[in-house]
């Protein structure tokens, strides 16, 4: 018995079968022969990892390693993957729901807008409150010339800044207490004074 693995990371025994029972990828790594297995894998088969552009590449060897004259050194090598939102954009401040269905729950935020509502792609997703507008509830903006935060409300919806109504533009407080829909979400500012990156 030869227990393999695939590139999405499942284990099984490739005497049984051909490719992965999971997912049908063949595997990367057989321990029977202790090399690693070239492969061609199917684009919708890839590791998510792998199938992005943020500089992944495979690496992928021969199966045998006593031709020698086959091997090639320059062989891709296996890289690490960033966050491209990370890089060169630290956090500068958070928002942590102090009630709500996501209380305890904390939220990063940026440079520049940092739109809030429910949708998944939004700069801070406030999930499982449907009285929060899907795509930009408020957006919380900060300015790194000048250092400061601003609250905007979203068009057409209702929004407390420590309990009053949000009209307009407005400077946030450390410790602010924004209100939108039934979540509470406290301001904690990481740039303030002399502190900024």
């Amino acid at each position: 018995m030869a227990i393999v693995r695939c590139p999405n990371k499942h284990y099984y025994n490739d005497e049984q079968y051909s490719s992965c029972p999971h997912c049908g990828v063949k595997p990367l790594f057989n321990n029977s022969s202790g090399n690693f297995a070239s492969t061609t894998i199917p684009k919708d088969h890839m590791p998510k990892s792998a199938n992005n552009d943020d500089g992944v590449t495979i690496a992928k060897y021969k199966h045998s390693t006593a031709d020698k004259s086959s091997h090639i050194d320059n062989e891709p090598k296996t890289v690490g993957i960033y966050s491209k939102k990370d890089i060169g954009n630290p956090v500068v401040g958070w928002l942590v729901c102090s009630e709500g269905s996501n209380k305890g729950r904390d939220y990063r935020i940026y440079s520049g807008y940092n739109r809030a509502g429910r949708d998944p792609s939004s700069d801070i997703c406030i999930y499982n409150d449907p009285n929060i507008e899907l795509t930009s509830h408020f957006i919380i903006a900060y300015d790194p010339k000048g250092n400061m935060f601003h609250l905007i409300p979203g068009s057409n919806t209702l929004v407390l800044l420590n309990n009053k109504s949000l009209l307009s533009p407005t400077p946030l407080n450390a410790y602010d207490t924004i209100t939108a829909g039934n979540t509470s979400l406290k301001f904690i500012p990481y740039c303030k004074g002399d502190v900024r990156w």
